[in-house]
């Protein structure tokens, strides 16, 4: 069990800043500055922020597949990796943009408190790695909700205050990736060496190292 969620943490951690890769950020900042183009600024950025999805899932696929561990891992890996893929639906983004921050601050929680509910129900079954994946699916779907039932009673009437090709501009990629690189770099220089055990040695290492590595920290 250690095992399976120390990669599967590692994992999530480079699945948030890949799908978001600076968009939200650039995005909150659009919707403060431009409220009444927050229908279209919404658009655009959830619109790149699914195509990363799609384009970091297979690579999270790929190395739950290159995990040497039993056969159950690897499904349960591909599993938490579509769960946390869900996080690209979230308008978290637009709560912080609008200065939300009570909404925006419960809403983020929800995928950690609902992973955190079924580990103290289930602490005493043999599945409870499942548990913990049926958890983070139903957090992530929950923030999406109601992320997405609130934007559709907040957004604006009026959405002309900005011209297309501004909102384009300040959303170009040339512009947002700066951002994702920083964060993934950060991610990278302080999870790497648990990612790279993950595939280059045993689970029972893994395990060691995952435990060691929290108490140290």
């Amino acid at each position: 069990m250690v095992v399976a969620y120390a990669l599967a943490q590692g994992m999530l951690q480079y699945c948030y800043p890949a799908i978001d890769f600076g968009l939200r950020h650039i995005g909150a900042r659009l919707i403060a500055v431009q409220p009444l183009a927050g229908s279209r600024i919404v658009e655009k950025v959830q619109k790149q922020r699914g195509l990363m999805a799609l384009v970091v899932l297979p690579l999270l696929v790929l190395y739950a597949l290159s995990v040497k561990a039993t056969a159950e891992l690897p499904i349960f890996l591909i599993g938490l990796s579509a769960a946390g893929c869900l996080y690209a639906a979230s308008l978290d983004w637009v709560a912080w943009g609008k200065e939300r921050f009570r909404l925006y601050g419960l809403g983020r929680a929800l995928p950690s408190l609902s992973i955190l509910a079924c580990a103290l129900l289930w602490w005493n079954s043999r599945a409870i790695v499942w548990w913990l994946l049926a958890g983070n699916v139903v957090g992530n779907t929950l923030q999406a909700l109601i992320f997405l039932i609130w934007w559709k009673e907040e957004k604006p009437l009026e959405d002309k205050a900005t011209h297309p090709l501004e909102i384009r501009d300040a959303l170009a990629f040339r512009r947002t990736s700066i951002f994702g690189l920083v964060w993934l770099s950060n991610i990278a220089f302080n999870s790497i060496d648990s990612t790279m055990l993950g595939s280059m040695s045993n689970i029972r290492e893994v395990g060691l190292y995952a435990v060691a590595y929290w108490l140290v920290n």
